[in-house]
């Protein structure tokens, strides 16, 4: 029996069948055109030169090399584009036992069926086996790796990271509601927020010299977060406020123009032992003699800070109709670590304050305040001791007074 491949006439524009003896073949010839009726399997590579488009339901091959292919399905290691590579409807690429096929193409163009992308939605899916990772690996050169990616071992989290498997060195996780960082966020300096969207706030850097922090409210509140090297509205560091407080109880102002003070642990009363080193100078005293007397009745001062405050209540309740009274706030800074001092040694102060009370009745009280001082700043491990003095004749027993002192420190 005869193997010889044959058609009936000389080949011309129309479409000849090519027959093995008299058995009618799938393939079909004329001068321009073979047509394959049934599937093309080519070991190697296969080549269409030219412009000429590749129509086929399946083709089998190792490489395809050709400008246009329309197929139902491709099964190739290998696409080859000299213009582009058309893979129409419902097509299908299959690759062979290695389970990889490379595309070798500068662009993959992917556009709605109909060539109208601003119409019909086009998407690029990735499908995983159930339980397993899914994702894109975007690779520069040989070494340089990126992958975006599910991963399925944590939650399905989509994950952004560096390498080519899904949850090493992630930078970015995504799940249903939440993101996570890790590491620091560096926010490009623009003018002013965009348009406000109800339910979501904006966080944005505001160009300035240093650029400032801002949180925008969905109801278009601009808060600026940042003020130069420091929180808006504050110092460098976080100021806390600070208060020491005392209460002279039947305070005995027995003669004008002393100083009286109370011990700093016994509010019952008070003397005018103070008034041996204050009576010389009064308020401009800058030094205290006998180390001894005005330590006993000072207070610590626990933290370092500005002075904001003095705020004093003072009852008037069995002294005469007409009394004034001085209530005056002094400092003396820290004495030297670790130093003996004789108890005669001197002292410096400040008198930081005084408020005066007027009571032009008996049986009265009133309350003041004091924000303007000689000076402000005072140290941790100095001290604070209260003064009284009345400055008008007559009974001067029975003051109780209630001295608050406020500082803004660290």
């Amino acid at each position: 029996m005869s193997n010889q491949l044959n058609i009936e006439k000389d080949i011309n524009n129309n479409l000849q069948n090519v027959k093995a003896d008299k058995e009618t073949t799938p393939v079909n010839i004329s001068k321009n055109k073979v047509q394959v009726d049934g599937d093309l399997d080519v070991t190697g590579d296969f080549s269409a030169a030219g412009s000429t488009e590749v129509n086929v339901d399946t083709l089998n091959s190792t490489t395809v090399n050709a400008t246009t292919v329309n197929a139902t399905t491709v099964n190739s290691t290998t696409i080859n584009n000299s213009g582009e590579v058309g893979l129409g409807t419902g097509a299908t690429i299959e690759s062979n036992a290695d389970n990889q096929i490379d595309l070798n193409a500068n662009t993959v163009l992917l556009t709605a069926a109909d060539n109208s992308p601003g119409e019909t939605e086009a998407s690029l899916q990735i499908m995983s086996i159930s339980g397993s990772d899914a994702s894109l690996i975007l690779r520069e050169g040989v070494s340089s790796t990126r992958y975006i990616g599910i991963d399925a071992s944590d939650g399905d989290k989509l994950k952004i990271g560096i390498g080519a498997t899904v949850g090493a060195n992630e930078s970015i996780i995504l799940d249903a509601s939440d993101c996570f960082h890790k590491g620091s966020v560096s926010i490009k300096e623009k003018a002013s927020a965009i348009a406000d969207t109800a339910s979501y706030g904006q966080l944005w850097v505001k160009t300035a010299t240093p650029n400032q922090l801002y949180f925008t409210t969905d109801a278009g509140d601009d808060i600026q977060l940042t003020d130069g090297t420091s929180t808006a509205g504050g110092g460098g560091s976080t100021t806390l406020k600070h208060w020491m407080d005392w209460y002279y109880v039947s305070a005995n102002l027995a003669t004008q123009n002393y100083f009286y003070a109370a011990l700093h642990n016994d509010e019952f009363g008070v003397s005018s032992s103070i008034n041996t080193d204050l009576s010389s100078s009064g308020y401009s005293t800058t030094s205290l003699n006998n180390m001894w007397r005005w330590q006993r009745y000072a207070r610590r001062i626990p933290y370092s800070g500005t002075v904001t405050k003095l705020m004093v209540h003072l009852e008037s309740t069995g002294a005469a109709a007409d009394s004034d009274v001085e209530v005056a706030l002094w400092y003396v800074p820290p004495l030297t670590l670790d130093t003996s001092y004789a108890s005669t040694a001197n002292a410096t102060c400040d008198h930081l304050g005084t408020i005066t009370f007027d009571f032009s009745n008996a049986s009265r009280n009133m309350t003041k305040e004091l924000t303007s001082f000689n000076a402000t700043s005072v140290t941790q491990g100095g001290w604070f001791f209260i003064t009284l003095r009345k400055i008008t004749s007559g009974d001067g027993s029975s003051f109780n007074c209630h001295p608050t002192v406020l500082w803004d420190g660290s």
